[in-house]
């Protein structure tokens, strides 16, 4: 499992990392690619996704209590069954997102001309 301390930067690469149950505790990670990631069960607590692409990413019972998605672009990401206290699901772009109960929001997709 990858453990890091509680407000460590994360920059870099990691487009289709398997991060399953990594512990990202109040990481930064606004500057790291994540899209096609697998963060399934990961705790994620209090990190900083701000601004994120994180195009199909999987969060499967990730706990995401606090964290900070604004203007982050999740198009096609999974969140079901994570623990997610704290987050403004309306300051996020979703398209093709599952949510946490399961239903699909395209509230954000662009329609094709």
């Amino acid at each position: 499992m990858i453990t890091l301390l509680s407000g460590h930067d994360i920059n870099g690469n990691f487009q289709g990392a398997n991060l399953t149950y990594a512990n990202l505790e109040g990481a930064n990670l606004a500057n790291a690619e994540l899209s096609n990631s697998r963060l399934t069960g990961a705790i994620l607590r209090g990190a900083n996704l701000q601004g994120e692409i994180l195009e199909k990413a999987d969060f499967e019972n990730a706990n995401l209590a606090g964290v900070n998605f604004k203007g982050a672009h999740l198009e096609g990401a999974n969140f079901q069954g994570i623990e997610a206290e704290y987050i403004s699901w309306d300051t996020i772009q979703l398209c093709n997102t599952i949510l946490p109960h399961g239903s699909i929001s395209d509230h954000d997709c662009i329609e094709p001309i």
